[in-house]
C-alpha cells in the first residue's frame, strides 16, 4: 500500500507540476505578446516622435552603425550561438510529446528559435533600453535602472529601495556578461577544434575569455566612438562576409549536383 501511495502521490505532484509549468508558460507568453504590441503601439503613436534627447539633438550615428552596436553589444553572441543550437535541441529533444526528429519536431525547433531570438526578445529589450535613454535624455535623471522608478514613486524611490534595485540590476548584468563571456568560449573553441589541432578544453576556453576580456576593456575604456563602433562596424562587415561566402558555397555545391 505505501509503495502504491507514494506512486499515486508522486504521479500527482507531477501532474500538479505540469499544470503549473504550462500555466506559468502561458503567463510568459502573454507577457511577451504584451511588450510586442506595446513596442508597435509606440512605434505608430504620436510617443514614437519624442525625440530621446533635447528638441534640437540629431542621432550621432548612420543606421549601418546602430545597428552593428546593437547586435555587438546586444544579443550578438546569444543570437549566432543559440540560433542554431536552439532549433537543433528542440529537433532532437522536442517538448509536447513530439516525435524526435521529425518534421514536427523540426517545425517546432524552428518555432521556439524564432519565438525566442526575433520580435519578443527585441521587444523586451527595446523597452527596458527606451525607458533608460528617456529618463537620462529627457529627464536629465542618472544611467541607472532605479532611475525609471522616479517617476512613479517619487522621492519614495530614494535610499534603500534604489539602492536595491541597482543592486539586482548590477548583479542580474553580471550574470549576463558571465554567460555571453561563457557561450563566447565555447562557440570559438569549438570552432578552433573543428577546423585546426587546438583541442577543445578548459586551457583553450580560458584564454579565449581573456582574450576576450582584454577587448572589452579596452573597448570600453575607449568609449563609444571609438571602440564599441569600430568593433561593431567590424563585426557586422564580417558577417556580412561569412553569410555571403556560404550562400555562395551552397549555391554552388547545389548546381554542382544538378550537373552531376
Amino acid at each position: 500500500m505505501g509503495g502504491s501511495w507514494h506512486r499515486v502521490n508522486g504521479c500527482g505532484c507531477q501532474h500538479r507540476y505540469g499544470l503549473y509549468a504550462r500555466e506559468l508558460r502561458l503567463v510568459l507568453y502573454d507577457n511577451y505578446r504584451i511588450f510586442v504590441a506595446l513596442s508597435l503601439f509606440l512605434v505608430v503613436s504620436p510617443f514614437g516622435k519624442i525625440r530621446l534627447g533635447s528638441s534640437d539633438d540629431r542621432p550621432e550615428y548612420n543606421y549601418p552603425t546602430w545597428i552593428g552596436m546593437i547586435f555587438a553589444a546586444g544579443i550578438g553572441v546569444g543570437f549566432v550561438f543559440w540560433g542554431v543550437a536552439e532549433p537543433v535541441l528542440y529537433f532532437d529533444d522536442p517538448p509536447d510529446n513530439v516525435v524526435p526528429g521529425t518534421a514536427e519536431a523540426a517545425t517546432v525547433g524552428l518555432r521556439y528559435g524564432v519565438f525566442h531570438w526575433s520580435l519578443h526578445v527585441w521587444a523586451i529589450f527595446g523597452l527596458v533600453g527606451l525607458v533608460l535613454a528617456y529618463v537620462q535624455f529627457r529627464k536629465n535623471q542618472p544611467a541607472l535602472i532605479s532611475s525609471a522608478f522616479t517617476s512613479l514613486m517619487g522621492d519614495k524611490i530614494a535610499g534603500w529601495p534604489a539602492k536595491s534595485i541597482n543592486i539586482f540590476a548590477v548583479l542580474a548584468t553580471a550574470m549576463g556578461v558571465a554567460t555571453t563571456f561563457g557561450l563566447s568560449a565555447l562557440q570559438m573553441s569549438g570552432g578552433l577544434s573543428y577546423i585546426s589541432n587546438i583541442e577543445n578544453n578548459f586551457l583553450t576556453q580560458f584564454t579565449i575569455i581573456g582574450i576576450v576580456t582584454v577587448l572589452f576593456m579596452v573597448s570600453a575604456a575607449s568609449g563609444v566612438n571609438r571602440g564599441i563602433k569600430y568593433l561593431s562596424n567590424v563585426n557586422l562587415c564580417s558577417r556580412r562576409c561569412v553569410i555571403t561566402l556560404c550562400d555562395y558555397c551552397w549555391t554552388n555545391h547545389l548546381y554542382c549536383q544538378q550537373l552531376c
